[in-house]
């Protein structure tokens, strides 16, 4: 199942591990109160894949649990398999960590939060600094992972303690992150990391995400697109240009044979031709190449291991967009208070991936689909509404308040998924509330959805 992270103010990215090879398909709704022509205008048409939105998969790496060549890790010291050990070690604490700061401010047991994320940071740092690399390629990556991880950590535990959460902490569990915390800053002290830690808060960032980037690409899969819908395109374009101009020949060479002579009648009527050609050729091409793709993927994508370029899989991508009275049942139930008018659409993503069984080999995959909402954020129409109210306190002028109202949308994100091995595909829903300024709010429903037997 996926789990949903904010990103910024705009976005949002869900993330779930592959664990399975075969065929894993997903299909995401997402119930709007717009028309087709507005969701056209901010996501684009149905020819292409939004801008805005991405599709991923990095290298996971197994559980330490099973993995039974963990004794003997002297393959891990040669390269590649170094970086893509140590690569798969932060993917596999990060997205434990994100999950856990996500849970932090919910959660009525904080204290349990922090001591998870103590015992994983300080598995990782025990894992990771054990036997330190001799090469001098490799040392230059453990400095990096190094130093990152120990900033990453460290954030981790004092965005906790600036919330009003943490409150709820014993002082057992405080006291142990301040230790950590210390033991930290002088570890960085010792191995001389302090000047990559110094500068405004803005550079700190900046190089921070540079490192993330550099120590990610061992483990982040390469794709290779190819837009079905182009291609055929131009296979039509080509097909009827080539359909026309044929026609139009065998009309001319027959026309001149019987006047034996150019006339003006003759001419005005190649004229014509060329005229009539050029107002349909662009519109019947596009009838023609959407009746050719009507119902077929738009784009397919070869999924490349890292470094190696191995295929590890394909993945087929269908994007639309349907009335919510078109949808199935079991989907239209899950559409949200006021999402099913005639005129509101509901956008449909839909992914069919397959993984090679050699591509889980020796790894999880964590599949990332990334959604920038900012585009539908504009379609709000900002505006200055306020709201009356009569009060009794003597400070307000007239006794009348007033409050500033600002205009928001509801939408329903509704996911499927099905994967190899269970033929029951299970549901996943969120309510989420955009203004212009980005998401108000994000939260998790029930899917009304037929529970297996």
């Amino acid at each position: 199942m996926f789990t949903l992270r904010r990103k910024g103010k705009y976005g949002i990215q869900l993330e779930r591990a592959l664990k399975k090879a075969g065929e894993h398909e997903i299909t995401l709704y997402v119930f709007t109160p717009h028309d087709r022509a507005s969701l056209e205008r901010a996501l684009g048409g149905t020819r292409a894949l939004p801008g805005h939105w991405h599709h991923g998969f990095r290298l996971l790496g197994l559980p330490a649990e099973d993995k039974a060549s963990l004794a003997d890790s002297s393959i891990s010291l040669l390269s590649p398999y170094y970086e893509v050990l140590c690569g798969t070690w932060l993917s596999r604490y990060q997205a434990s960590m994100d999950q856990l700061r996500q849970r932090f401010e919910d959660s009525e047991n904080p204290e349990e939060i922090v001591r998870r994320a103590l015992k994983l940071s300080e598995n990782l740092a025990r894992r990771l600094r054990q036997s330190p690399p001799e090469s001098t390629a490799q040392l230059s990556y453990f400095r990096r992972m190094d130093i990152y991880f120990s900033w990453y950590s460290e954030q981790f535990f004092l965005e906790c303690a600036s919330k009003a959460k943490y409150s709820d902490v014993g002082q057992l569990d405080s006291e142990r992150v301040r230790a950590y915390l210390d033991a930290e800053r002088q570890y960085r002290e010792r191995k001389g990391y302090l000047a990559d830690l110094r500068g405004s808060p803005t550079q700190v960032w900046n190089r921070m995400a540079m490192y993330h980037k550099l120590l990610q690409y061992p483990v982040v899969m390469k794709t290779r697109t190819t837009e079905l819908w182009r291609t055929t395109h131009r296979t039509v374009k080509a097909l009827y240009t080539m359909v026309i101009m044929t026609l139009f020949t065998v009309l001319l060479f027959h026309t001149f044979r019987a006047a034996h002579r150019l006339t003006i009648t003759l001419l005005l009527m190649i004229a014509l031709v060329h005229a009539l050609r050029d107002y349909l050729h662009d519109e019947m091409v596009n009838r023609i190449t959407g009746w050719v793709r009507k119902g077929r993927p738009l784009a397919r994508t070869r999924i490349l291991k890292p470094l190696t370029g191995e295929e590890m899989g394909a993945q087929l991508v269908w994007f639309d967009y349907s009335p919510p009275a078109r949808l199935p049942d079991n989907v239209k139930r899950n559409a949200g208070r006021g999402q099913t008018g005639e005129e509101m659409q509901a956008v449909l993503y839909r992914t069919r991936l397959t993984l090679e069984s050699k591509a889980l080999g020796q790894d999880q995959i964590q599949e990332v689909l990334g959604l920038d909402l900012e585009p539908l954020c504009e379609l709000i129409e900002g505006g200055q509404n306020r709201l009356f109210a009569q009060t009794n306190d003597e400070e307000v002028q007239n006794g009348v308040l007033v409050h500033e109202i600002e205009r928001q949308h509801s939408y329903t994100l509704l996911v499927v998924c099905t994967v190899p091995g269970d033929p029951v595909a299970r549901a996943q829903r969120w309510s989420v509330t955009l203004s212009v300024r980005g998401i108000a709010q994000c939260e998790a429903r029930d899917a009304d959805w037929p529970t297996p037997a």
